[in-house]
Parts: structure tokens; C-alpha cells; sequence
């Protein structure tokens, strides 16, 4: 018989021979390590053998990664390891620790979200990888923080109320879609205008952001999207409430983020001098072939001339590399120190000659956005 207790396994015995003789034994097995706190931890299983996990999980007020004076330790968190190991969950001093990890078998190392006890505390990292080894002791530090959120309505029919140039009271716009955007161009969160035109993200990890309007939700050419507008998010779950978006009447031109080098892997010709000084630039396209893009550039410059005057392709049709995944040529113009106003201005008199136009921001457009025409509170 074997009894399993949590810092030993007991392994009682008795044997009786041919010849009378009775004997009784009493084993007993475990293992001693000495933990992060400095006290000995005794274990039922052996723990030379294999790798081990010490994960700390905390509440980080203000968000430097590192634990300090008056920032509590998380219980009660799930910690999860998919690929090796399984889950635990910390203690009431944060340490979450997994015994028996297979050697060599790397591991990510994350926070179930729906295990933090707020609803508005968010894992500060998408998660950690490890590889454990034998007789080794890897330690984890996974900061949560606080979340924030940001609300608003989405208004069409111009300018908001008290403003000399409204012709009429604006109407709410419902299905408009809008999405939040870090700095490197990627989408955090999307949110749709309900009926009566609110919207809200929430909750938002901490960081700057563009809220920029995906889809206005209204009849094409009816209304347009208006420029992304920088929002930040604190540490302090500060939520930000009457973030109010106005669609103004015109023609609508799509806006798209994107990571400079998505760019550069479409195009194997692109450098970064093409894309120097560059925070929007306008996408006029993917074409099959150089020739069809050349003669897309040579039809924009005869029937939009002055909506492309100054600006040039990032990479000439005659010298472009087709994007390796689809085989397309993507033609893009741009000048360094293009606005945001300038580039939407720009684009509109495109779609309005028939041709396709997106207004594409960099990363470096943050910048740009924070200093274009803000919209109205």
C-alpha cells in the first residue's frame, strides 16, 4: 500500500515466509527544496528529476514590470502552462508553483485572464516562454494591471451642437465600427455604435492608442470617417467618457494601420529611404503585373493630377517585386511630412475620379494624427 500525503509518500509492507518468519517495513520517500521565501518545501514527488516552475503574479500600479513598496501580490490566479505542465494557481503570497515539468520542453507560461478577480485587471504580458531542465528551478514574474475605458457616441450629420458651422442637429450613427490601435500599428480592440449610437471599449490595458473609425456604418459616399484621434490609457483605470466621433457628409475614404514592414514585405524593392519621413502614405492598389500598375499610376496622375501633385510611388512600377504570398503589385504614393488632413483631402478627389484609394498610417502616423485637426469633444 502507498499513502500519498502532500510533502511525503508512506509505503507500508508485510511479508510472511515459508518458514514463519514475519517481517514488517515502513518506507517512506520525499523530497526537500528550499523555496523563494527562504523556508523548505517537502514534496511526495522526486524533484531532482525533472523541471520546476516558481511564477509570481502581482498587481503592478504602475506598470514598470518590477515589484515595488506597496504593490500586493494576486491570489487565487490560474497559471497556465499549455504545453507543458498543466496549470496551478497562486498562493496567498502570488507564487504559483508546478512541480514534474518534462526537460527540454519548452513551455509558454500565461495568465487565464477570467481567474483575476477584477474584471478590469489584465495581464501586463501576453505571456512568457520557458524551458525547463532537470533540477532547475525557473522563476516567472507576471505583473497584472489596472484596465481602463473609454466611451463615447458616434454622430453623423457634421458638427456637433453649439458650433457655428452646424447647418442641423447631428444624428447618432449606429454599426459604425471602430477599433483601437497601438503604436506599431496593430489592432487591440474592436467596438460597434449601438442603436442609439454608444459605443464603449472596456476594459483597455494601459498605453497610447489611435481610435480610428473602421467602417462609418452608413450608405457608401454618404459620410466619411474622420481622422484617428490619440487616446491614452493610464494606469489608474481612468475611464475617458464623452469621446463623441462625428461623421461629416462626403465622400468616405477607408483608413487602414499598418506595420512598416508589412510594407516592406509586400514589395522585396522597398527601403527604408522610401519610407523615410513617411507617417501616411496612399494606397492605390494591387495590380497582377508592373505594366498594370504602371499604367493605374499614369491614369491617376492624368485624371487626379492635382490630388497627386508632389507625391510619388514608394517603389517605381518599372523596378517593383511582386509580394512573394500573392503574386500582386501594391501601388503606394507618398512625400515626407504628408498630413493626415492632407492625405484623406488627397484621396477623396481619387475615389471621386472612380480609382481606388486608402489612406495608409505608419507607425510613426501617432505623431501625425495627434497633431492633425482634433475632433470635436
Amino acid at each position: 500500500m502507498n499513502w500519498r500525503a502532500p510533502s511525503v509518500t508512506i509505503s507500508p509492507s508485510l511479508s510472511r515466509n515459508s518458514d514463519g518468519d514475519i517481517a514488517a517495513m515502513l518506507n517512506t520517500s520525499f523530497s526537500a527544496m528550499r523555496d523563494n521565501n527562504g523556508k523548505i518545501r517537502f514534496s511526495n514527488q522526486v524533484l531532482g528529476g525533472s523541471g520546476l516552475l516558481n511564477a509570481f503574479v502581482f498587481f503592478d500600479k504602475n506598470g514598470n514590470g518590477v515589484r515595488d513598496d506597496g504593490e500586493e501580490p494576486i491570489e487565487n490566479a490560474t497559471v497556465v502552462l499549455p504545453q507543458n505542465g498543466g496549470h496551478a494557481t497562486t498562493d496567498k503570497d502570488g507564487y504559483a508553483r508546478i512541480d514534474q515539468l518534462q526537460s527540454f520542453k519548452q513551455t509558454d507560461v500565461y495568465i487565464e485572464p477570467n481567474s483575476l478577480a477584477d474584471p478590469f485587471w489584465i495581464p501586463a504580458l501576453k505571456g512568457v516562454s520557458v524551458l525547463p531542465r532537470e533540477g532547475h528551478m525557473t522563476e516567472v514574474t507576471l505583473p497584472v494591471v489596472l484596465g481602463g475605458q473609454l466611451e463615447g457616441t458616434v454622430f453623423m450629420q457634421g458638427l456637433p451642437p453649439g458650433t457655428s458651422e452646424q447647418q442641423s442637429d447631428p444624428e447618432v450613427a449606429r454599426g459604425s465600427v471602430l477599433s483601437l490601435y497601438n503604436h506599431a500599428g496593430e489592432k487591440i480592440m474592436t467596438a460597434s455604435s449601438e442603436a442609439d449610437g454608444y459605443y464603449i471599449f472596456s476594459p483597455v490595458p494601459p498605453g497610447d492608442y489611435l481610435l480610428a473609425v473602421d467602417s462609418t456604418g452608413q450608405p457608401k459616399n454618404a459620410f466619411m470617417r474622420p481622422d484617428p484621434v490619440p487616446v491614452k490609457i493610464g494606469y489608474d483605470g481612468k475611464d475617458i467618457t464623452g469621446k463623441n466621433i462625428y461623421l461629416p457628409r462626403g465622400i468616405d475614404v477607408p483608413v487602414r494601420m499598418v506595420e512598416s514592414a508589412t510594407i516592406e514585405k509586400q514589395d522585396p524593392a522597398m527601403n527604408a529611404r522610401a519610407l523615410d519621413g513617411k507617417s501616411v502614405v496612399l494606397n492605390l492598389g494591387v495590380y497582377n503585373s508592373r505594366v498594370l500598375m504602371g499604367l493605374v499610376w499614369f491614369k491617376t496622375q492624368k485624371q487626379a493630377g492635382g490630388a497627386v501633385a508632389g507625391l510619388t510611388p514608394l517603389v517605381d512600377p518599372s523596378a517593383s517585386y511582386a509580394d512573394t504570398k500573392t503574386g500582386e503589385h501594391t501601388l503606394r504614393i507618398g512625400a515626407r511630412g504628408l498630413t493626415m488632413k492632407a492625405a484623406n483631402d488627397r484621396c477623396r478627389v481619387i475615389v471621386s475620379a472612380g480609382m481606388s484609394c486608402t489612406v495608409e498610417v505608419l507607425p510613426g502616423g501617432m505623431v501625425v494624427a495627434d497633431a492633425a485637426h482634433a475632433i470635436p469633444k
